[in-house]
């Protein structure tokens, strides 16, 4: 295949494209791992130069969650997991900052789905404060379950030593 021939398969390709454009999002600089349907940040090639000279670490995404931010609109009330993609975070932190009463939805109830409204989730979003204040109580949360965790392994610790104490003070009689 000479040059002409590469170049105009190449356009075709291309006219091909916009007329059926693919069904996953393309962002710039943002690839699909095969058959995994995660998409991530390819690290940058050795031959291109960086600011600061610190190479991008890949950060995994679904295809589900990139393309729920490739949405022109949002829907007015977003479930957990589209409020948890929207903010950044998981939907275990989000169910943790519920249950902590530091984010409220939009409806109440046992049994039903929990609600955020749009404008409520773009307000956090954009403001820093909030974001700071979200996860510093994610980072108090997670800080109070590892310190009741290792006050119980403690416990269990001392137990056990205080029972294999009194083991050796039986069997020495």
């Amino acid at each position: 295949m000479n040059r002409q021939e590469a170049k105009f398969a190449a356009a075709k390709r291309e006219i091909q494209e916009l007329r059926n454009p693919s069904r996953t999002p393309r962002i710039p600089g943002l690839a699909l791992k095969p058959g995994t349907g995660t998409a991530f940040v390819p690290p940058v090639p050795d031959n291109i130069n960086i600011a600061g000279g610190v190479a991008r670490i890949p950060v995994a995404m679904s295809a589900e969650a990139v393309a729920f931010l490739c949405l022109r609109h949002f829907p007015a009330r977003l479930n957990m997991w589209q409020f948890s993609v929207l903010m950044g975070m998981s939907e275990e932190e989000v169910r943790k900052l519920l249950e902590a009463g530091i984010l409220t939805p939009a409806n109440e109830g046992k049994g039903t789905v929990i609600y955020f409204p749009l404008p409520m989730a773009m307000e956090i979003r954009a403001s820093v404060e909030l974001i700071t204040e979200l996860t510093a109580s994610i980072n108090r949360i997670y800080r109070a379950e590892n310190l009741e965790k290792k006050t119980k392994r403690e416990e269990k610790e001392k137990q056990a030593k205080e029972m294999a104490r009194r083991f050796e003070a039986k069997g020495s009689l």
